[in-house]
């Protein structure tokens, strides 16, 4: 109940922000806020007493960034805008930053403000819906349609709301809601909007913060560390190499044959003429001849004798 009053109090308070703080004549305007639908539950994990599950749109406000234009690129109101290549994991390269002309409406819908939770709208499927959270970085500055702008309610913080969206972001959670083509994948603010969120007490968001920042911390040190050691193992190897060819790995022997004479015995053997050694190849020995004709018969086959009477 207390999230969607704090929703509907918020839609009240733009409303009176787009007539210039002036509330409109009678309460008719009111009827036309619309509750956004519950969210469906009964496939999502039982969370802790006290938490709730919550769609993203009942916590927050999404808007897609507004598309680039010709007409856009020159006017008398240029602003700063981020897109998609300039925001990172909590982080953003602000190398190249570019501008365009929004009108002073469209200025107050596009604005990013200090604690805006900015995504990647347009992505290769596994950086789809990487976040960060916006801490003034580009004061003025707008945001184009390559990038999903949440801006939290006053029951959720902002970090704690990142923390969230980077888990989705490592554990596929933005994989899931995300449509694909062979090259990019898209967010898309709609199905951003119904996506569940879990939601603690406020104590518990910030002491959940404060667990995560710790953590984190120990992690980028290691991280750190990791790069120091890997740079530092490096250096080593390129030593050892350079060592190894200069003579200063190993002790000398000064009864080893010095280089130059091995060149030069080397270079001497290189040119001596090269003798080719014939095979000599045994006689085979003799055939034996055999006599022409008829083979003889075999005398104790055939008598010659002639006996009289």
């Amino acid at each position: 109940q207390r999230i969607r009053a704090e929703r509907r109090a918020q839609w009240e308070a733009a409303q009176v922000a787009k007539r210039g703080g002036q509330l409109p004549l009678g309460e008719g305007w009111k009827s036309k806020y619309a509750e956004p639908e519950a969210l469906d539950t009964s496939k999502l994990l039982e969370l802790p007493t006290g938490w709730t599950w919550a769609s993203m749109r009942q916590l927050g406000e999404v808007r897609l960034g507004r598309q680039r234009a010709p007409q856009h690129h020159s006017g008398s109101h240029m602003r700063p805008y981020l897109r998609v290549a300039n925001v990172y994991e909590d982080r953003f390269d602000l190398r190249d930053v570019m501008e365009m002309n929004f009108t002073p409406e469209e200025y107050e819908t596009y604005a990013l403000r200090e604690n805006d939770i900015l995504l990647n709208e347009g992505q290769s499927l596994e950086l789809v819906g990487r976040p960060a959270l916006y801490r003034n970085e580009v004061p003025g500055a707008c945001f184009t349609n390559t990038l999903v702008r949440f801006r939290v309610y006053q029951n959720v913080i902002p970090i704690y709301a990142l923390s969230v969206f980077r888990s989705y972001l490592h554990n596929g959670e933005f994989q899931k809601i995300a449509s694909w083509t062979t090259s990019i994948a898209h967010l898309g603010a709609d199905r951003f909007a119904g996506l569940h969120f879990p939601l603690p007490p406020l104590l518990e968001q910030a002491e959940i913060v404060a667990e995560v920042e710790r953590r984190l911390t120990v992690l980028d040190a290691l991280s750190q560390t990791l790069t120091d050691e890997l740079k530092r193992a490096e250096r080593l190897r390129q030593s050892i190499l350079h060592q190894a060819f200069t003579g200063r790995l190993v002790p000398q022997d000064a009864t080893d044959e010095p280089a130059a004479a091995l060149l030069a015995r080397l270079r001497e053997t290189a040119i001596q003429p090269k003798t080719r050694k014939t095979k000599e190849t045994p006689a085979a020995p003799a055939k034996e001849k055999k006599p022409r004709g008829r083979k003889p018969a075999d005398a104790t086959q055939i008598d010659f004798s002639f006996t009289g009477e």
